[in-house]
């Protein structure tokens, strides 16, 4: 089990756009803070967390305090944990979330189509062990 104080972010390793969220978060998560995991991995870190009505590969899902974000408010967070002038992104959160999660459904629907998938997992990339979960 991971611990509450870890900040988390589960991904679907076979997506081209998320290993690209992926290699941004590295390039730009200057305190190295936010930690990756295969979504796979999920059931055992956080149970049922997605029996609200969510399905594991067509959203993200951000562990962070010891709480479950996924959809649009999982990227919000995100992008506060980075820190510098990507966390001023966070005022996105004022947008009603039924809307931003629109979005966020329509492009994760489309994912594959628009951006592709990938035969290797960038989550087993050796260079970043030490900020993989397995």
């Amino acid at each position: 089990m991971v611990g509450d104080n870890q900040k988390i972010l589960y991904l679907d390793g076979n997506c081209v756009l998320c290993s690209r969220l992926f290699q941004f978060i590295i390039k730009y998560d200057r305190r190295g803070e936010i930690l990756f995991s295969d979504l796979s991995r999920l059931k055992e870190d956080a149970g049922n967390v997605l029996n609200r009505g969510h399905d594991a590969y067509n959203t993200v899902v951000y562990s962070r305090n010891g709480e479950y974000y996924t959809m649009s408010t999982a990227a919000l967070y995100i992008l506060k944990d980075m820190g510098g002038l990507l966390s001023r992104l966070y005022w996105l959160r004022f947008i009603p979330q039924f809307v931003r999660d629109g979005v966020y459904k329509m492009i994760s629907k489309n994912r594959y189509k628009w951006f592709g998938r990938m035969d290797n997992c960038l989550l087993k990339t050796p260079q970043l062990s030490r900020r993989i979960i397995k």
